[in-house]
């Protein structure tokens, strides 16, 4: 129980202290993607979005600081990781959606859709892979922000049906198993060097 209890603890320890610098990135990269998109966009939906994901993403700040201000402790402890992975699902949504939402479809402008889609899936996939190094020390964590943010998109692209947009889709569900794959290797490298801490705890207490 006690291992347990420490395993769990050092995973929601990483998750909020790395999230300090992780979550200054929605907030630098949703303006990137207003200006990206403004002379293609709908402006008000632009800006709805653009605010939602800067807004949302400071709120999460207030998420870190009342943790901090509470501490981990054995009755708790699932309650933040539950916490975080809400917050993770939420931002992925949220990313998930500029490509569907923002980028408007018109099959006589095809070349001009597929090119500011590959650029906003460029920072979608930016995003994910920087999310990888802090939160694949819980594989949930993970799951749960890559899978909204990357697979519904791509759906999306391949539903299209153009041969453009459906490789665009398709090289974007590779990369969520690339990433899915690679988080699920370094996951296994947290769990291993947690032990290692763990068994150097007891040995320090005998």
């Amino acid at each position: 129980q006690l291992q347990a209890f420490h395993h769990l603890s050092s995973q929601v320890k990483i998750l909020y202290n790395q999230s300090v610098v992780t979550f200054l990135f929605p907030i630098v990269f949703a303006p990137a993607v207003c200006g990206l998109l403004w002379d293609i966009s709908n402006h008000q939906l632009l800006l709805t979005w653009c605010s939602i994901v800067v807004i949302y993403s400071i709120a999460r700040y207030f998420i870190i600081w009342i943790q901090k201000k509470e501490g981990i402790s054995p009755e708790n402890v699932n309650k933040w990781l539950d916490l975080f992975i809400a917050s993770v699902f939420i931002s992925g949504l949220l990313w998930g959606a500029a490509c569907i939402i923002l980028v408007p479809y018109e099959q006589d402008r095809l070349i001009e859709f597929t090119l500011y889609n590959s650029l906003t899936m460029l920072i979608v996939c930016g995003l994910v892979a920087g999310a990888v190094v802090t939160y694949s020390v819980n594989k949930w964590v993970i799951f749960f922000y890559a899978f909204p943010a990357l697979v519904p998109p791509a759906i999306y692209l391949i539903i299209l049906g153009d041969k453009y947009n459906s490789a665009l889709g398709g090289f974007v569900l590779l990369y969520f198993i690339f990433i899915t794959a690679s988080s699920i290797r370094l996951n296994k490298q947290y769990i291993y060097y947690i032990n290692i801490e763990f068994e150097m705890i007891v040995l320090k207490e005998k």
